[in-house]
């Protein structure tokens, strides 16, 4: 409980609805309502905000729910809704639990959700860039283990790496704002660093831009955004 948290920190509420300003985020529905509230520091890519956002939509009763990216697409899942949902950017739909194991692609699923898959040309890309830094022997990259998309790509770098002759070294994180703190643990270790399609690391892209320039690491991704 994020009010727990705050006490821990000598912050707390005179009355229940006392709002502790600075200390908290707020999720607002369209017509202005306070629909959820948040300790400091929940960042965009915490499940508990998806699953709030997923929540509100569901209660709204559309006629059908887009989802963006896996996460997304995951939260309005667990809401157990049968509200057609519509997902894109998404790695691996069966992986992610999105549609069922036999889904075919140009096919019905069945269900009321379908969408469209983005899995990135991985192995063609690893070779690419390691074309590109012939002297880059170690490999760095960092992801969320509890992305399934994620772990679709580096199952695909990790067979990759083996064949190209390369070392490939994995650090995993849990929140955006763990990947500084990863970045940095791979200095004097690799020679590149390549990302996946994991939104996790992605949150905080800046953070590992910023380690890898300061120490003059090869970093490459996958996507343009």
């Amino acid at each position: 409980d994020f009010r727990a948290k705050l006490a821990g920190y000598g912050i707390t509420q005179d009355k229940p609805d006392d709002v502790l300003w600075n200390f908290e985020k707020f999720l607002i529905s369209k017509d202005g309502r306070v629909v959820g509230r948040f300790a400091p520091d929940t960042t965009p890519d915490d499940a508990i905000l998806a699953d709030a956002i997923a929540r509100e939509l569901v209660a709204a009763n559309p006629d059908l729910i887009h989802a963006i990216a896996t996460p997304t697409a995951q939260a309005v899942m667990r809401t157990g809704s049968p509200i057609a949902l519509i997902f894109s950017s998404v790695t691996d739909p069966v992986r992610a639990g999105l549609v069922p194991a036999n889904s075919a692609p140009g096919q019905k699923t069945g269900t009321h959700v379908t969408g469209l898959s983005d899995l990135w040309p991985v192995r063609l890309q690893f070779e690419t860039y390691a074309r590109a830094v012939p002297q880059a022997k170690t490999w760095g990259t960092i992801y969320n283990p509890q992305e399934s998309n994620s772990v679709s790509h580096i199952q695909i770098m990790r067979e990759t790496a083996k064949g190209l002759g390369l070392t490939l070294l994995e650090v995993t994180v849990n929140r955006s704002s763990e990947v500084g703190a990863a970045a940095a643990s791979l200095v004097g270790k690799v020679q590149a660093i390549t990302i996946t399609s994991d939104n996790t690391t992605v949150a905080n892209l800046e953070a590992l831009v910023e380690v890898c320039s300061q120490h003059k690491i090869a970093l490459f991704a996958g996507d343009i955004d």
